[in-house]
């Protein structure tokens, strides 16, 4: 693992694609948020477990991205409790 600080934002990281992206970026050293809608949060739950098990660190939101009020706090959030996003 690298050794950066910071945060990566991965949008409808569920999928095989989401979840490979969000694994790159955890093996660079960053925690990686992971989102999709919440109806799907055990899913993103598994994966970030999966991440941390291998060493990374991530966090799973269930946020419905296509609605700019949830998105704008999930990135105030994110960078308040994880810190700045790359």
């Amino acid at each position: 693992m690298a050794d950066r600080q910071g945060a990566a934002l991965i949008v409808g990281a569920g999928d095989a694609t989401g979840g490979a992206i969000a694994r790159a970026f955890a093996r660079e050293g960053l925690t990686t948020c992971i989102t999709r809608r919440a109806r799907h949060l055990e899913d993103l739950e598994s994966l970030a477990a999966a991440i941390e098990a291998d060493g990374g660190t991530a966090r799973a939101f269930g946020v419905d991205a296509r609605e700019e009020a949830e998105t704008i706090a999930l990135v105030d959030r994110i960078e308040a409790e994880v810190g700045p996003l790359e």
